[in-house]
C-alpha cells in the first residue's frame, strides 16, 4: 500500500501528486505537473448541494403535507391504527428530508483542483483540519505548486 503524507476518505496527497481514493484504493493520480491551479476556500462541502437541497425540500414538504392530512383525520375522528403508523412513518421521512437540507447547506474549507483540459475536482478538508495537519498540507502544496496555489481564507486553520 502506498504511503501518503495526508489522507482522507476521498483523496490523499503524496510527493507525486493528489490521489483520488475509493475505499482507500487509488483509482486516479493527478500529478503536480498536471495541475493548473488549486484554490483553498470556504464553500459547500456537499458536491451536488443544489440537488440535495431540492430533494430534501421536496421530501420535507411532502411529509409535512401528508402529516397535516393525517392529523386532520385524527381531529375529525376518522383515524385508525393504520393512519397512526403512517403518521410515524411520515415523521421519519420528514427527518430524512431535514437531514438532506441540513447536509446540503454545510459550509467548510474545500480544496478545488483544476487540471488537464478543463477537469475540476473539489474535496472537503474537514478531516485534515480535524487531524491538525492543515498547516502542513499548505506548506507541502506551496512548495510543490508555488504560484498555482491560491488560498482564500481569512483565518488560520493550522499552524501559525
Amino acid at each position: 500500500m502506498t504511503s501518503y503524507n495526508f489522507e482522507t476518505r476521498e483523496f490523499a496527497v503524496s510527493d507525486a501528486g493528489i490521489h483520488l481514493l475509493r475505499d482507500r484504493y487509488n483509482y486516479r493520480t493527478i500529478r503536480f505537473s498536471e495541475i493548473r491551479r488549486i484554490v483553498i476556500e470556504k464553500g459547500k462541502e456537499t458536491p451536488n448541494w443544489i440537488g440535495a437541497f431540492m430533494l430534501g425540500t421536496a421530501i420535507l414538504y411532502a411529509a409535512i403535507d401528508f402529516s397535516m392530512i393525517t392529523i386532520d383525520s385524527f381531529v375529525s375522528g376518522n383515524a385508525n391504527t393504520g393512519q397512526a403508523k403512517i403518521f410515524v412513518f411520515l415523521l421519519l421521512i420528514g427527518c430524512a428530508g431535514g437531514c438532506f437540507v441540513y447536509s446540503s447547506l454545510q459550509q467548510g474549507v474545500i480544496l478545488r483542483v483544476s487540471y488537464g483540459n478543463d477537469k475540476r475536482d473539489r474535496f472537503p478538508l474537514k478531516e485534515i483540519i480535524m487531524q491538525g495537519q492543515f498547516g502542513d498540507l499548505l506548506f507541502l502544496l506551496k512548495s510543490k505548486l508555488d504560484s498555482r496555489l491560491i488560498v482564500k481564507l481569512k483565518k488560520s486553520h493550522g499552524r501559525k
